[in-house]
Parts: structure tokens; C-alpha cells; sequence
């Protein structure tokens, strides 16, 4: 009774692995290539949308974040003390907020100003 209880599992054990070793061929066969390149596919779709959307929201907002860059700097002057300080720093304030924008610009793929 135990040895056909034994016998019974075995055969069981040994036709499972069986099977799966056939799904495995079968998949490393046909169906892994097929997949790898469907995954392929799909990722290099899903690359171009981000970078699109990436770039469409970042011309979008450049213009707006310019605005309040340059406006905050405005503000930061107008609260200084007046004079020649005002006028170093005046330089200095539209120089950073060129290279800022000409950065910025670079990052989203715009033309530097000039």
C-alpha cells in the first residue's frame, strides 16, 4: 500500500515537472522573442510620449516661470536700499537671469536669447 502511494506520487511529481519543463521550452522558444520584442516596442512608444509631454509642458510653463523670476528679482530691488548698490546688483540680477533662462531654454531644447 505504501509503495503504490509512493509510486502514485512520483509519477504525479515527475508529470509535473514534465509539464512544466515543456511550457518552458515552448515559451523560451516562441513566446519569449515574440514578448521581448513586443516589450520593446511598447517602451520606445512610451519614451517618445514622455519625452513629448515632458517637452510640451515645459515650453508651456517657461514663459510664466521666466515672469516670476524676473518679477521677484524686481521685487528683491525695489526692497534694497537705493543707489549705486541698487545698480551693481542690477547688473549682476539680469546677468543671472539671462544665464537662468538660456539654462532653462537648453533643458526644454529652445534657442538661447541672445
Amino acid at each position: 500500500m505504501v509503495t503504490m502511494g509512493l509510486h502514485v506520487a512520483l509519477t504525479a511529481l515527475l508529470s509535473a515537472l514534465l509539464t512544466w519543463g515543456i511550457a518552458y521550452a515552448f515559451y523560451r522558444r516562441r513566446l519569449g522573442s515574440e514578448m521581448q520584442k513586443m516589450l520593446g516596442e511598447i517602451q520606445a512608444e512610451f519614451e517618445a510620449r514622455v519625452k513629448s509631454g515632458v517637452l510640451a509642458a515645459g515650453t508651456e510653463l517657461l514663459p510664466a516661470l521666466r515672469e516670476q523670476v524676473k518679477l521677484g528679482f524686481q521685487d528683491a530691488l525695489r526692497e534694497t536700499q537705493t543707489g549705486t548698490m541698487v545698480e551693481q546688483y542690477a547688473g549682476a540680477v539680469n546677468r543671472s537671469t539671462d544665464a537662468l533662462a538660456n539654462r532653462l531654454g537648453g533643458l526644454f531644447g529652445l534657442k538661447p536669447r541672445k
